[in-house]
């Protein structure tokens, strides 16, 4: 309310349950490729025939780690 939020339209959304399976499918992947809260983050590559190789960064990690991820699947660049 505070930042400007038209509060009253964020609760009839919410409660439209217009988003409800997009939510869903959403938190499904997640669960699937091991996310279990947030923040988390997949760092990956996919290559030429669609294979996704890549890794999970659970938490609040710092800016070296993604970046260290990040080069290794770059190929050290």
């Amino acid at each position: 309310k505070k930042a400007g939020l038209d509060t009253q339209k964020l609760n009839t959304c919410i409660a439209s349950d217009k988003y409800s399976d997009k939510i869903s499918k959403d938190i499904n992947e997640g669960r699937q490729i091991g996310v279990g809260g947030t923040p988390s983050f997949v760092i990956a590559r996919t290559s030429t025939d669609g294979t996704v190789k890549g890794k999970l960064i659970a938490g609040a990690v710092p800016y070296n780690v993604f970046k260290a991820e990040i080069d290794a699947l770059a190929g050290g660049k």
